[in-house]
């Protein structure tokens, strides 16, 4: 009689722990799936180091346009200073050269300043659109891989309750609410 009791328990134990196998089974094909959709987002994050390289590209590109203006308005200001004076007029030719040189500098530091800023509107439009619909795929992706690894586990989980005496009709709940209810009823 004892035996017997151990037997069924042994039996019990051994398909609850075969089922339990079955469900980790099932939840490491969900990690598989649930990695391969979110693939977009290790995309998004792979290029993110060349976005900033982009940034700095701009930023740089930016101080050197400030730079040129400032030593334009320098080399004014020193020229303003001098040319009253006929005696420094050499100076003040050799300042104008200089300055026209930096202001040659500053307005191809501001054209590909301007190059830059534009490059960057369009691809961070481009980037921005790509990533909205990408986003929206795979979380869509990964909520039907969580759903479908629910219902597999759901379904092992009910075969073996049921196996185990469970009535089919305990599954007819409205909500998860019932379930917990009931549990702590």
């Amino acid at each position: 009689e004892h035996g017997v009791g151990c037997m069924t328990a042994a039996n019990e134990m051994r398909k609850a722990g075969n089922t339990s196998v079955k469900v980790s089974q099932v939840a490491r094909s969900a990690t598989s799936q649930t990695a391969q959709a979110l693939q977009p987002l290790h995309d998004y994050l792979k290029i993110m180091p060349a976005v900033r390289k982009s940034i700095n590209e701009r930023n740089d590109s930016l101080l050197t346009l400030q730079t040129m203006l400032a030593e334009a308005e320098r080399l004014d200001a020193r020229i303003a200073k001098l040319e009253p004076d006929l005696t420094k007029m050499k100076k003040v030719q050799d300042l104008k050269l200089e300055l026209d040189a930096t202001r040659a500098t500053g307005n191809q530091a501001k054209s590909d300043y301007d190059m830059i800023q534009e490059r960057h509107r369009e691809e961070f439009a481009r980037l921005e659109k790509d990533r909205v619909t990408q986003f929206h795929a795979m979380l869509l992706n990964y909520a039907r891989v969580q759903v479908a690894n629910s219902e597999r586990s759901l379904s092992l989980w009910r075969g073996l309750a049921e196996e185990f005496g469970a009535a089919a009709d305990e599954w007819r709940s409205t909500g998860p609410e019932k379930v917990l209810d009931s549990e702590f009823a």
